[in-house]
């Protein structure tokens, strides 16, 4: 978790140094002539609030006390962060669990895209389903299209929109 932590925090600082370069008067970029898409090319480790839990339910409390906690486990889950009352590396029924890592390989799970800048394209069109939680999603080869897309066309245009 706090390596993962990191990480979102020096790719936030990335995302942010490209906005303000994009927005600097000098620079060659504006929103005009320049598209900025955020995405992951899939989840790995399925984290979620305990072991066998949906990864809609929050997470519990991450702090530096939890950090310190995390370890791993011998057959309930691979990675955890968890009260180990009696020291057995298993997740029992009476110890809190604050959050657990469920795969060591990548996910379906939904992740987020994120488009700003010069683009038009009908992106309906490319909606695959409607997950009940985050709402429309789209396939990640479908990503191939919106960038196609972006190469012949512009105007300012916002996508929260998610693929699988």
């Amino acid at each position: 978790m706090n390596k993962m932590i990191g990480e979102v925090i020096d790719f936030n600082q990335a995302i942010q140094a490209t906005l303000e370069w994009v927005n600097d008067p000098l620079s060659p970029a504006n929103w005009e002539n320049t598209i900025i898409l955020v995405t992951a090319d899939h989840e790995t480790g399925y984290l979620t609030q305990a072991p066998s839990v949906f990864a809609n339910q929050p997470l519990g409390e991450v702090s530096p006390r939890t950090l310190q906690l995390e370890k791993n486990c011998l057959t309930t889950c691979l990675r955890a962060s968890w009260e180990d009352t009696n020291g057995n590396r298993e997740i029992d029924t009476n110890e809190t669990v604050y959050w657990a890592w469920n795969s060591a390989s990548h996910t379906n799970s939904l992740v987020p895209l994120f488009v700003f800048g010069a683009m038009k394209i009908s992106y309906p069109t490319l909606i695959k389903g409607r997950d009940p939680v985050r709402g429309d999603f789209i396939d990640n080869t479908d990503i191939y299209w919106i960038m196609k897309a972006a190469l012949f066309h512009s105007f300012n245009l916002y996508l929260p929109i998610i693929y699988r």
